[in-house]
C-alpha cells in the first residue's frame, strides 16, 4: 500500500508541523515494509523529522513536545539568536567565569573532552575563524594568511576553562568564541531522545536533523538489520554510496555539499580545520555511527578535517564507533573501519 494513501496532513489536527508520508532521502529504497508517520518542523536553520512506526499511540502529541524541546535548545543555543545563552557566553565569559545551564555546561565539557580526543579535528572555540571566513553571516572570502595567523592564536579548547562545582564557563583568551553549530544538531536529538525514552515509554523511532545528524531507537518490524539509512554522495544526489544500519545508535554526516563559495577557481568548503585554519580537503563526506549524536556530530566533522588515517587510530581506541569516508579523489576507495552495519 502506498503511504501516501494513508496519512494525510489535512486530516490530522497538530501544531508540530507538517507530516509527511515518506523520507525517500533519508531510508534506503532497498528497505521495504515501513509504514511510518513522519512529523517534521524547521528549526536550527534545517528541518527536524521524527519518525514514528504508524499505529503508535498519540504519535502526533509526542512528537510536538519533541520539537518544542528542539526549540528551547535553538534558543539557548545559536550564535545567530542574540538573546540566546550562547551568545551571551561569547559577550562575558572572556571577561569573568560565567555560571551556565547545567546541561549546557557538560554539552561544553563533551566538547571539551571531543576536541582533545581528536587532536583538535574538532573545536567548538573556533568561532571567529568562522567568522573570519565569511561563514557566519557573510561576506564569504578567503582571509589573508597573517589573518588566519592571529586568529589561530586567539582560540583553543585549553582556553575554555570549565568549573565542575560551580557549572561556570571562562574564556582565558577573551576575544574567544564557541561556536556550536558542528554538534548543536546531535545534541538536540539526544535531548529528544531521552524525552522520548523517559517521559513517553516510546522506543522504536528515528529522528534526524537536514538528514546529517540521526538517532534511531530500536528497530521497527521487519527490519531486523536496524533503521536502514541511505547515505547519499555529497555532489550526486541521486548516487547511493551506501545503506547504514542503525539500532539504539546515531549517526553524524559530513560534507561540504551547500555551504561552500569559490574565489579565483578554487571551491572552499565550511568545514574549517581549526589546525590550520583553512577549510578541509581530502575527504568528500566522513560518516560516523555512536553510541550518541553529539559525539556522532563532532567525530564526523573531527575525522572529515583528519582523514583516514586519524579515523582507523580512533577506531582501534573506541570500539563503540564506526566511520565509513568518502574521497575526494573518485580513484581511491570508500573506508569503513570499526563498528559499522554497512551495505554497498
Amino acid at each position: 500500500m502506498d503511504r501516501r494513501s494513508i496519512i494525510s496532513p489535512a486530516n490530522i489536527p497538530h501544531n508540530a508541523g507538517l507530516i509527511s508520508s515518506a523520507l525517500e532521502t533519508i531510508f534506503s529504497q532497498n528497505a521495504p515494509g515501513l509504514s511510518l508517520v513522519h512529523i517534521k518542523r524547521r528549526a536550527m536553520a534545517t528541518d527536524f523529522e521524527i519518525s514514528f512506526p504508524l499505529g503508535t499511540k498519540d504519535a502526533v502529541l509526542i512528537a510536538e513536545d519533541c520539537l518544542d524541546l528542539i526549540s528551547v535548545l535553538e534558543n539557548q543555543l545559536s550564535v545567530y539568536i542574540q538573546k540566546s545563552e550562547v551568545v551571551n557566553i561569547n559577550q562575558n565569559a572572556g571577561k569573568n567565569p560565567l555560571i551556565i545551564e547545567p546541561n549546557l555546561f557538560h554539552l561544553l565539557q563533551k566538547a571539551k573532552n571531543l576536541s582533545h580526543e581528536t587532536n583538535q579535528g574538532f573545536d567548538i572555540t573556533a568561532g571567529k575563524l568562522v567568522k573570519l571566513w565569511g561563514f557566519f553571516k557573510g561576506p564569504k572570502r578567503v582571509p589573508s594568511e597573517i589573518e588566519i595567523i592571529n586568529i589561530l592564536s586567539a582560540f583553543g579548547s585549553d582556553s575554555l576553562i570549565l568549573d565542575h562545582s560551580k557549572k561556570s564557563v571562562f574564556f582565558s583568551k577573551p576575544e574567544m568564541e564557541i561556536n556550536l553549530g558542528a554538534i548543536g544538531k546531535g545534541y538536540a536529538l539526544d535531548r529528544v531522545k531521552g524525552l522520548l525514552l523517559n517521559k513517553f515509554g516510546v522506543s522504536t523511532f528515528m529522528i534526524h536533523g537536514g538528514k546529517s545528524s540521526i538517532v534511531c531507537g530500536s528497530s521497527p518490524q521487519n527490519q531486523s538489520k536496524g533503521w536502514p539509512i541511505a547515505i547519499n554522495h555529497p555532489w550526486l544526489p541521486n548516487k547511493r554510496i551506501a545503506t547504514v544500519f542503525l539500532e539504539n545508535r546515531a549517526l553524524g554526516i559530513s560534507a561540504a555539499t551547500y555551504n561552500n563559495f569559490e574565489s579565483n577557481g578554487i571551491k572552499y568548503g565550511h568545514i574549517l580545520n581549526p589546525k590550520t585554519g583553512y577549510p578541509a580537503k581530502g575527504v568528500a563526506t566522513c560518516v560516523v555511527a555512536a553510541a550518541d549524536a553529539t559525539s556522532a556530530d563532532a567525530l564526523s566533522t573531527a575525522f572529515f578535517v583528519l582523514g583516514t588515517n586519524a579515523a582507523i587510530q580512533y577506531c582501534e581506541n573506541h570500539k563503540e564507533v564506526g566511520i565509513l569516508i568518502l574521497p575526494e579523489n573518485e580513484k581511491e576507495q570508500v573506508l569503513v573501519v570499526g563498528n559499522l552495519a554497512v551495505e554497498f
